[in-house]
């Protein structure tokens, strides 16, 4: 999932999401939009995690990129992020 966010100083953030065990970046979300809604690799069927820890993956990401740092990487998806 490529997403071009604004990191606060006007420069799209592109974010690379992508599962650890494939590398695919295609992922099935449930129905059930809630934190704890499992989020699964379409490729290989991998839990990635759930929707809200890559909600918190890409917040971090964004916090990453104006120099603000939280907390680390989720298991199931590598999250490379870079100010263009």
């Amino acid at each position: 999932m490529r997403s071009r966010l604004n990191d606060g100083r006007g420069d799209p953030l592109n974010i690379d999401l992508t599962c650890k065990a494939c590398g695919n970046n295609r992922f099935s979300f449930s129905q059930a939009h809630t934190d704890d809604a499992p989020v699964l690799c379409i490729d290989c069927g991998h839990r990635v995690g759930t929707l809200g820890s890559l909600k918190a993956m890409v917040e971090q990401a964004v916090l990453d990129s104006v120099g603000q740092t939280q907390s680390g990487d989720q298991p199931g998806v590598t999250v490379r992020g870079a100010p263009r």
